[in-house]
């Protein structure tokens, strides 16, 4: 099934714990994803060649329920993704 894989959605949501920190659950989110990525790189696409990595997609914009974190240099809020 790992090769039929045109993307992987990695989800957000919550506020950022700085400008450079995405909340912890987000993170672990993002290292399951590398993992993924990297082991169809190193193992899949050995086996054929005409095989295309997905895409990563990294979708959120913070939540609803808590303020944004706003970002000094501009004001806007930093969006996690």
């Amino acid at each position: 099934w790992l090769k039929s894989l045109d993307a992987i959605l990695v989800l957000g949501g919550g506020v950022p714990l700085s400008p450079t920190e995405p909340p912890v659950y987000v993170q672990q989110r993002c290292d399951v994803v590398a993992r993924l990525f990297d082991f169809m790189k190193n193992n899949l696409s050995s086996q054929t060649s005409d095989m295309k990595l997905p895409s990563v997609v990294c979708l959120s914009a913070g939540t609803a329920h808590l303020p944004q974190f706003i970002t000094p240099h501009n004001g806007l809020p930093l969006w996690e993704s």
